[in-house]
């Protein structure tokens, strides 16, 4: 129990050690076994005990859930997300307001395009925990992104009142206000937001729409063009320099425009055939070192360097995805990372690298 404790806290070297003692006390009875197991797929290494987590899963027995708990999560993080939501599913069976299952499951369904599913967990989420800000965000976020806007603004202005000083609510909180007509509102939000962060891409987007909206074309495009070189591949910023563009009469530079929105919705219907590629095809490292090399070109560099880890988890001799390693870590001044992955680069003979 001390070792199992420890571990679900997040606490693996102290959950190691006991698990020493309890060999060197007790042998390796089934339960140390599984719990060993345990912490070797929560270290990071699932690949190495997945099948025999499976073979150990009965959904009626008691240690059914203590499976279910880190397969999810070595499943979520390794991007094979209907193989969670199974997993979820059965764990939301036997306790339906588990609040840590119900968050998973939310984000799994998100990752799936499965927005009514998300919303429904996270509003049963908000009802048993009504503290979870993030979560509330994450609901206001969804109801904006499916142009459920009036839906969206009961959460923003409680949210508003809980954490008034947080970039993150703050601008979701004037894209709403733009989108209901209240424009005073947004302009005094947004030109504050600049005020702290004045190359925000999000933020300086979210101005250019509010001057496209009131018909300020001079100060649209500045801003929406200043949106652009910092995020060029976001779509909302780009759809809106189109409109602007248009509206200018500028149609070169609308045509070249259009087509960055054409290759942007190509990388977006080709992601969710990588997704569904992946799910057929776990351990195919190429299927996810192509998705990484997607998120990273949109500038969501978490996401791609999370594709990129579960590449080499399936296959540590992929020679591609450790050169897009190498070059992230370069990028993000972490030169002792990057310098480990050109030497294991050097060590293989593998195929030639591909750029992501």
């Amino acid at each position: 129990h001390c070792a199992r404790n420890a571990r679900r806290a997040g606490q693996l070297d102290e959950a190691d050690d006991y698990l020493h003692t309890c060999r060197e006390l007790g042998g390796s009875t089934a339960p140390v076994v599984l719990e060993r197991l345990l912490l070797t797929a929560q270290r990071g290494d699932f690949v190495e005990v997945e099948e025999a987590l499976r073979g150990r899963f009965r959904p009626d027995r008691p240690e059914g859930l203590l499976i279910a708990e880190v397969m999810s999560w070595s499943l979520m993080r390794a991007n094979r997300f209907h193989e969670a939501r199974e997993y979820l599913d059965y764990w939301l069976q036997r306790r339906p307001d588990d609040v840590e299952a119900l968050v998973r499951r939310a984000w799994v369904a998100e990752h799936l395009f499965d927005f009514k599913g998300s919303l429904d967990d996270y509003l049963r989420v908000l009802e048993l925990a009504p503290e979870r800000d993030p979560v509330r965000l994450r609901v206001a976020e969804i109801l904006m992104q499916t142009m459920q806007t009036t839906a969206a603004a009961p959460y923003l202005e409680e949210l508003s009142r809980r954490r008034p000083t947080d970039p993150a609510v703050r601008l979701c909180s004037a894209r709403c206000q733009r989108r209901r007509g209240h424009n005073d509102e947004a302009r005094r939000t947004l030109d504050a937001l600049l005020t702290d962060a004045p190359a925000d891409a999000q933020v300086l987007g979210e101005r250019g729409a509010l001057a496209l909206q009131e018909d300020d074309m001079t100060q649209a495009e500045r801003w929406l063009r200043q949106a652009r070189r910092s995020a060029p591949l976001d779509r909302p910023i780009n759809y809106s320099l189109l409109l602007c563009l248009q509206r200018l009469g500028k149609t070169d530079e609308a045509e070249e425009v259009r087509r960055t929105l054409e290759q942007i919705d190509a990388d977006h219907t080709r992601l969710r055939e990588l997704f569904t590629e992946v799910m057929r095809h776990p351990h195919d490292a190429d299927l996810r070192f192509e998705t990484a090399g997607i998120f990273l070109r949109h500038g969501l560099r978490q996401d791609g360097l999370r594709w990129l880890q579960t590449a080499i988890e399936v296959d540590p001799h992929h020679r591609a995805s450790h050169e897009a390693l190498a070059r992230y870590y370069e990028e993000e001044g972490q030169t002792e990372l990057a310098a480990q992955h050109r030497r294991l680069v050097k060590q293989m003979t593998a195929r030639p690298a591909q750029t992501p």
